[in-house]
């Protein structure tokens, strides 16, 4: 015992805080005592040091002393503490994730004691409390404690309570809790950050944008990676003639949230405070209306111009995203004709990410975004199948053409009518079958093979545009579907027609519908498979991957750890296919093509794209995020791992309100 006078504050607890760590009465690990006794042995080691500042243990051993501790746990549940930041001291994610205590790496977190209820202190006492952060050895004192985790996981922190007499400086315990903490990323909507934050993210961003890989790993370690490299990534998923290994199939979510992953440990080489937050666009959508671009989220010191006001180059000149560049690669498997580093098929040769407002003259959707109508569609699905397909589709797809945009193709009144904003999509689908050939180097360039072109020779082959438009795509079919009757199937001749027209108006229609078809301008980064090059494809998968986890953790059953079930989702892995544009649920074999013959052809068949299925690799090697991960974790179990009541999951959402859609009259959830 030593008197209360000489007991230890807080100065001379940082000041000694080495030499107690180093005295911490650690067992080897041949000793005989269990692991779960272990972690309590150190408590006790910790509490045993502080009792030199006045502690009395009423004589019992540390071992006496951990015994009592495991019997006083389960009763002490009237001793808690919050944890404050700079967001305040509320719980991320509405309340609904299984943690009762999140906090975020490398920030400061202030643990603030919460009194017993009903205790209360008679003539000469004190109350004080000690604090011990297992992992990090952290020792401190006081009602409250800062620290900063530099870690995620579960931390255990202990709290001890003392009354000290302070006549006598006798201090004896009357609580120990012991809780764990969730050290987890909290992925904010991009204007709720704090400046610091949000200035954190971008500049994190802009090295990823302006820095190689090699480069970086040297300046920032091996978990770096630049954006080019993150774009052929991207390309060789999406840009493959085949098929499309990363949309419109079960990958969709799975592929895109590993790929955001990849890009956050690299911005978290560069800051590791940094995750990468969402655009919950809805709330343009209720606030703006058609007027969205104004949006704080496309100022120049965030995204930048969205697209409109740009001049015929259709890139941004101005503000944080000014100039960005697209890098020529001629050695890499997937470029433009330039050798740039785009979709085989967009033909552009400006160095820079472009963008534009519209879609060949036309405003997509009207100029609008998804409305949130439409997410909540989205969310009643009652499948991972079906909200895989509006994921992929309906709500984030749109997000894309309209940033994006397509220019330098002119369409007659009655095509630009009947296939408008769809034209790329179609175009795809003729160029994956081999019937829209693509100029592949300069040397095509300056042969005047400067757009690509269907072969007329090709469809002669094929037996006409009617049976390419049939037969060999099945484009018709989806035209004459979203004809409203200007294209109908004729059931008697086994044919589309065109009502009230000649076989030879019919004829010259196909022809210019599929001459149409056949090149699709020039298209901005955003409409392509070079998107990443456009740093706001990043904040859009989060967005979409927020909803899921909303709907995974409402359908989850009751239990001691989890929310209460109020809907159900059969998360049984699938995709549902449409009929659409895009999906066209087929895969070509360009293996034998001769492609400098235009009558040398892919063999295309019915079937799901490699990529997609449930016991795929999906594509990067994430375990620099967690050991659970690794080179070959197939798509099933990284959509396990993704579920938001994994422990190891290293990042949650910080909510799940929709209230801007509830103002409009749409409850989601």
């Amino acid at each position: 015992k030593i008197g209360f006078q000489n007991r230890i504050t807080p100065d001379k607890m940082e000041s000694n805080q080495e030499e107690m760590e180093h005295r911490l009465l650690i067992p080897k690990e041949d000793s005989q005592v269990k692991t779960s006794k272990t972690k309590l042995f150190i408590i006790g080691a910790v509490a045993a040091l502080v009792g030199v500042a006045g502690v009395v243990h009423s004589g019992r051993s540390p071992e006496s002393f951990h015994k009592k501790t495991e019997t006083e746990l389960s009763e002490s549940n009237d001793l808690s503490f919050i944890i404050q930041s700079q967001y305040g001291a509320n719980v991320p994610g509405s309340g609904m994730y299984p943690w009762k205590l999140i906090t975020e790496p490398h920030k400061v977190s202030t643990l603030i004691v919460q009194e017993p209820a009903g205790e209360t202190l008679l003539e000469g006492q004190e109350v004080s409390y000690h604090w011990h952060i297992i992992e990090d050895k952290k020792l401190s004192w006081g009602n409250s404690m800062e620290h900063t985790f530099t870690s995620t996981g579960l931390k255990e922190v202990h709290v001890a309570r003392y009354i000290t007499d302070v006549s006598t400086g006798e201090q004896t315990q009357t609580h120990h809790l012991v809780n764990e903490v969730a050290v987890k990323y909290v992925k904010r909507e991009l204007r709720l950050l704090s400046d610091d934050d949000r200035e954190g993210f971008f500049m994190a961003l802009q090295a990823v944008y302006q820095t190689s890989t090699d480069d970086g790993i040297a300046l920032f370690g091996d978990n770096f990676v630049g954006i080019d490299d993150l774009v052929k990534a991207h390309l060789q998923g999406a840009g493959q003639k085949e098929c499309d290994h990363w949309h419109d199939g079960a990958g969709i979510m799975v592929h895109h949230l590993s790929f955001t992953l990849k890009l956050e440990l690299a911005l978290q080489a560069v800051n590791p405070s940094v995750t990468v937050p969402y655009w919950e666009y809805t709330i343009d959508s209720v606030q703006l209306g058609s007027d969205w671009r104004t949006s704080k989220i496309f100022s120049d010191d965030w995204f930048g111009n969205s697209g409109n006001s740009l001049d015929d180059n259709h890139f941004v000149k101005q503000g944080r995203w000014g100039y960005t560049t697209i890098t020529k690669d001629e050695k890499f498997e997937i470029t433009n004709a330039y050798g740039l580093l785009r979709s085989p098929w967009n033909v552009n040769p400006v160095t820079y990410v472009t963008r534009f407002d519209n879609v060949l003259g036309q405003k997509y959707m009207g100029g609008s975004l998804p409305t949130c109508d439409i997410v909540k569609s989205c969310f009643d699905s009652d499948t991972l199948s079906g909200m895989n397909t509006c994921l992929n589709g309906a709500t984030h797809g749109p997000l894309h053409i309209l940033l994006g945009g397509q220019w330098g193709v002119k369409l007659d009144e009655m095509t630009s009518k009947l296939i408008g904003s769809a034209q790329l999509l179609l175009f795809k689908t003729l160029w994956r079958r081999g019937f829209s050939r693509c100029p592949t180097s300069q040397t095509d360039l300056d042969n005047g093979f400067t757009s690509c072109a269907c072969s007329s020779d090709a469809i002669e082959a094929a037996g006409g545009a009617y049976e390419v438009l049939t037969t060999h795509s099945g484009i018709l079919h989806w035209m004459a579907a979203t004809s409203n009757g200007a294209i109908e199937y004729n059931s008697d001749t086994d044919k589309f027609e065109l009502p009230t027209k000649t076989e030879g108006y019919e004829s010259a229609t196909w022809n210019s519908f599929l001459t149409s078809l056949c090149d699709p301008g020039s298209v901005g980064e955003m409409y392509t498979s070079s998107a990443p090059y456009d740093p706001s494809f990043w904040v859009l998968h989060t967005t979409a991957e927020r909803l899921l986890s909303y709907k995974r953790l409402l359908s989850m059953e009751s239990d001691d750890n989890s929310p209460t079930s109020t809907t159900s989702f059969d998360e049984t892995w699938g995709y549902d296919h449409i009929d659409s544009d895009s999906d066209i649920g087929v895969t070509c074999d360009w293996t034998n093509v001769d492609e400098s013959d235009v009558l040398s052809m892919p063999t295309c068949i019915k079937g799901e794209c490699s990529g997609h299925a449930a016991d795929d690799v999906i594509p990067f090697d994430l375990s620099g995020v967690s050991s659970d991960l690794s080179a070959t974790t197939t798509n099933q179990e990284f959509y396990d791992w993704l579920s938001p009541t994994n422990d190891d999951l290293t990042y949650v959402y910080d909510s799940f309100n929709y209230e801007h859609c509830e103002s409009a009259g749409v409850t989601i959830g």
